[in-house]
C-alpha cells in the first residue's frame, strides 16, 4: 500500500510514517486511514506517538498503543515539545475537516514553520469555523506547506459541499424506502460520520459488515448511529466499497446500492452504474478549487505533496496564487544539541523538563529497553555485524551492506507472533502474560542457524554489562 507520510526535512519529526528511520524519534500521527498508518503495529518502539485524542482512542482499540508511547495533542492549541537538552519546537494542531480525529500540524522552531496538512477537507466550512482567528491567520506565510494533492488538478473537476451530497444520499435512501428496497452502502473503515449521523436522524437503522474504527468512540457522548441487524425496508446495510459490487449481484433487484464517491470505480460511474445503484459525489478531500483557495490563503514559500505519485509539481498547478519564488537558500543550521540527539537516538522527556542524553549505550523509553550501538562503528566493520530486534527480544545476526549485496540469499525480517505481541503489551490489556519456558538466544546467519548462543559470552562489540542487562530484560519477557 501506498504510504503517504513524510519527514520533515531537517528535523527529528516525522508525520504518518511508521518504521525506523536514522535521526527520528518525534512521530506524529495526522489520522487514522490505512495509507497512514502503514508500517504501525502493538510493539511500536521507534519513537515517541503524537495524535489528537479521538485518534488515540482508535490508535488503542486497533493496535493496543497507548500512553506512555502516545501522548495526546489537544486540537486548536499550540504545544511546546522538546526536542533536546536546551531545543524545543512548537506545535499547533488545527481540524482537517476530513475524518474522525484527523489532523494538521503547524511546526514551528529552528527549521523555520512548516504546515503539514494530512488528508483534509479545505472547504467553506472549514474556512468559516476558523474565519477571523488567530490561528487561521498564523497559517499564513508558512516557510513549506505539506498539502493533500489527492485532488490536486483542474481536470479533477468540482465537487459539492458534503451537506448537499449528505442531503442527496438521505434523499435516495427514502426514495428506496418507499419502494420497500433494502439500502446498500458503500463505507470505509473511517470516515463519512455526518452522512451516517444523518441516516440514523432520518430514522433509518444501520448495520455494518465493514469493522469501523469509530465504533471505539461510541462511548464518547456524540451521536452514534445505532446498530441493526434485522432485515427490511428501514435498515441501511454499510459495505466495504471492495465488496459492494458483490452484494449489489448477490441480492438483485431487492437492494438499491448508494455509492458516495467522487470517484467510484469503472463500473459504477454515472455513465455505466446499473438502474439499482445511485452514484452520488461526497468526498472527504480537498477539491481543486478549495485547494487553490487554501494556498492562496496560506501563501507559502515552498510547498510538496503528500501523495508522492500524484501531481508532484504543485508549484507549477497553483503557480498563479503562489508568491513569487525565492532565490535558493541553504537549509537552517541543525542546532548541536539536536544533532547529537538525532545521531544517540535520544528520546525526550514527555514534559518540558530537559535532560541531557544518554551517554549509555542503552537507553530507556517509559520501561522499554532498547539496544542502540555505541557511536563508533568501526567494531561492526567486519562482514557481519550484530544487532537487537527488541520486538522478540531475538539476538540476529546479519550480513554488512558489503556482504549482503555478494549474497544470493534473500534475508527476511523477522517478526513477532500474536502471542509474544500479546506479553510484551499484556499489562496495558490487561492480560495475563502465559507461563512460558525460558528460551534460549538464537543467532543465525547464512552459514548457520540455530545455534544457542553461550550467555558468558558478549556479542562482538556490545560491553559485558550491557549483555548482561540485556539478557535479564529477555528472561523477563520470555519468563
Amino acid at each position: 500500500m501506498q504510504v503517504n507520510g513524510h519527514r520533515i526535512p531537517g528535523t527529528p519529526v516525522a508525520v504518518d510514517v511508521w518504521r525506523r528511520m536514522r535521526g527520528v524519534y518525534l512521530y506524529f500521527l495526522s489520522h487514522m486511514h490505512a495509507d497512514h498508518t502503514v508500517g504501525l503495529a502493538p510493539l511500536w518502539e521507534h519513537g515517541r506517538l503524537y495524535t489528537t485524542q479521538r485518534s488515540a482512542i482508535m490508535l488503542a482499540a486497533k493496535y493496543g498503543l497507548a500512553s506512555p508511547r502516545v501522548e495526546i495533542l489537544t486540537e486548536n492549541e499550540t504545544h511546546v515539545i522538546p526536542l533536546a537538552h536546551g531545543e524545543s519546537m512548537a506545535v499547533t494542531v488545527y481540524n482537517a475537516n476530513h475524518v474522525e480525529g484527523a489532523a494538521m500540524f503547524l511546526f514551528d522552531g529552528y527549521f523555520g514553520r512548516v504546515l503539514y496538512t494530512g488528508d483534509v477537507r479545505a472547504d467553506a466550512a472549514l474556512a468559516a469555523a476558523y474565519a477571523g482567528s488567530a490561528l487561521w491567520d498564523a497559517l499564513r506565510g508558512v516557510d513549506l506547506l505539506v498539502l493533500d494533492n489527492t485532488y490536486a488538478s483542474p481536470a479533477s473537476g468540482a465537487f459539492p459541499p458534503r451537506g448537499e451530497a449528505v442531503v442527496e444520499v438521505v434523499a435516495a435512501a427514502q426514495a428506496a424506502r418507499d419502494r420497500g428496497k433494502r439500502i446498500v452502502l458503500a463505507l470505509d473503515t473511517l470516515g463519512k460520520q455526518p452522512l451516517l449521523n444523518a441516516l440514523h436522524d432520518a430514522g433509518f437503522s444501520i448495520s455494518y459488515t465493514v469493522d469501523r474504527l469509530n465504533a471505539a468512540l461510541s462511548d464518547d457522548g456524540r451521536p452514534h448511529p445505532a446498530p441493526h441487524t434485522g432485515p427490511g425496508p428501514s435498515a441501511v446495510l454499510g459495505v466495504p466499497k471492495w465488496s459492494f459490487g458483490s452484494y449489489i449481484k448477490a441480492m438483485g433487484d431487492a437492494v438499491v446500492g448508494i455509492m458516495p464517491s467522487c470517484y467510484p470505480p469503472p463500473e459504477y460511474t454515472a455513465a455505466s452504474a446499473p438502474e439499482n445503484v445511485v452514484v452520488i459525489p461526497y468526498s472527504d478531500h480537498s477539491s481543486y478549487a478549495e485547494l487553490e483557495a487554501f494556498v492562496a490563503h496560506v501563501a507559502p514559500v515552498d510547498i510538496m505533496p503528500i501523495v508522492g505519485h500524484v501531481n508532484t509539481s504543485l508549484r507549477t498547478i497553483f503557480a498563479h496564487v503562489l508568491p513569487p519564488p525565492q532565490p535558493s537558500r541553504p537549509p537552517p543550521p541543525i542546532p548541536q544539541a539536536v544533532v547529537e540527539a538525532m545521531t544517540a537516538g535520544f528520546i525526550p522527556p514527555r514534559s518540558v523538563a530537559h535532560g541531557s542524553p544518554p551517554s549509555s549505550s542503552l537507553l530507556a523509553f517509559d520501561g522499554l529497553i532498547s539496544y542502540k550501538p555505541p557511536p563508533r562503528r568501526a567494531q561492526f566493520a567486519s562482514p557481519a555485524f550484530v544487532s537487537i530486534a527488541k520486538k522478540g527480544a531475538r539476538l540476529v545476526r546479519r550480513p554488512s551492506p558489503t556482504a549482503a549485496a555478494s549474497s544470493r540469499k534473500r534475508i527476511t525480517p523477522w517478526t513477532p507472533s500474536g502471542e509474544q505481541r500479546k506479553r510484551a503489551m499484556g499489562t496495558e490489556i490487561g492480560l495475563e502474560p502465559p507461563a512460558k519456558k525460558p528460551r534460549h538466544l538464537v543467532v543465525s546467519s547464512r552459514a548457520s542457524t540455530g545455534q544457542a548462543l553461550p550467555r558468558s559470552v558478549p556479542p562482538r562489540g556490545m560491553r559485558a554489562e550491557t549483555w548482561a542487562r540485556f539478557c535479564e530484560v529477555y528472561d523477563t519477557i520470555h519468563k
